[in-house]
């Protein structure tokens, strides 16, 4: 052989070698649709349409992965097997079992608003994914944290159903995409008027609120105070159904609130409940707490409070 060939051939065969001892990391633009299909069967197993896979993927990501606390998982390999990671590893992974079961998806990369006091501007990371219903919005992450949360809730260890299909109106509470199209809104929001929303979340849809008139709402009323609905995971979920109720509320003013008992085993518990039927109704000014059922509160805070922890108080749990 002639000397001139010997080198190439010494370093291709080098290469070769080093590819073939790789992981799946390095060969994944190849061979990762044979490998996240196989893993995403079982969990897709049954599913006639994308959106009932899409809603599965969901769902079993968010009852079997936690959140990592010691935020050292970021991709989505390291999150199958130790079953843990931050946002970026969530949705890194959901996007690699989508796709392994031919869904179109897409991780986005943006800011989020995590709690009242949250400036808005924190990092995170979420999905979009195409179904016959056309492109929805989910965050796998934090339907983990919501149904795991912390260790009053940890017996639950179910999936927070709200966070997936949100609809685009209340997702822009909490989520800003870095792209405007990912907000999926024929009139995205502007950067300035999301960090003036409040922190409103699809608690509230999943109780029969409007996302479209309270995102108008609160457009148009930057410093109202959004009521705060809190649900307790996961079985007692459509035991009311809101009729009537205000955004917000001024201080010193009355409004009556409508609710639709879906549940005769978790009837409304207020003291001043109007009953006709199913439907309870009561009036009441602002800074008071609505106990709804056994498994929901609204509490409408006080505009004239200074000390945001007045406004705390502990969930209601369902007696079972």
């Amino acid at each position: 052989m002639k000397k001139h060939l010997i080198f190439p051939l010494v370093a291709l065969s080098f290469v070769a070698a080093l590819l073939l001892s790789c992981t799946d990391e390095i060969f994944s633009p190849f061979f990762s649709k044979k490998l996240w299909s196989e893993r995403v069967a079982p969990i897709v197993e049954g599913c006639e349409t994308d959106y009932e896979k899409a809603k599965a993927i969901y769902d079993w990501m968010s009852e079997n992965i936690v959140y990592d606390n010691t935020y050292s998982i970021y991709n989505a390999y390291d999150c199958w097997e130790k079953r843990t990671g931050v946002c970026q590893a969530f949705s890194e992974l959901y996007a690699n079992l989508a796709k392994g079961c031919d869904l179109s998806v897409v991780v986005i990369q943006g800011i989020c608003r995590n709690s009242d006091v949250s400036d808005g501007t924190a990092s995170h990371a979420w999905n979009k994914v195409k179904t016959e219903k056309g492109w929805i919005l989910l965050d796998v992450t934090w339907g983990s944290c919501y149904g795991h949360h912390n260790d009053d809730w940890e017996t639950w260890g179910e999936s927070s159903r709200v966070w997936f299909d949100v609809h685009p109106d209340m997702m822009v509470f909490t989520h800003f995409p870095g792209y405007s199209k990912d907000q999926l809104k024929s009139n995205p929001v502007s950067r300035k008027k999301y960090l003036e929303l409040p922190n409103l979340t699809p608690n509230v849809c999943a109780w029969g609120w409007d996302a479209s008139k309270a995102l108008e709402f609160f457009l148009q009323h930057p410093q109202a105070k959004a009521p705060k609905l809190y649900i307790v995971p996961n079985g007692c979920w459509g035991s009311n159904e809101f009729l009537e109720y205000p955004f917000s509320m001024e201080e010193g003013k009355e409004y009556t609130i409508r609710i639709l008992n879906l549940n005769p085993e978790y009837p409304p518990t207020h003291e001043d409940w109007n009953v006709e039927g199913d439907v309870y109704s009561c009036t009441a000014s602002a800074g008071f707490t609505l106990y709804v059922g056994g498994c929901g509160i609204l509490h409408y805070p006080s505009v004239a409070k200074s000390d945001p922890e007045e406004d705390l108080y502990t969930f209601c749990y369902p007696s079972e």
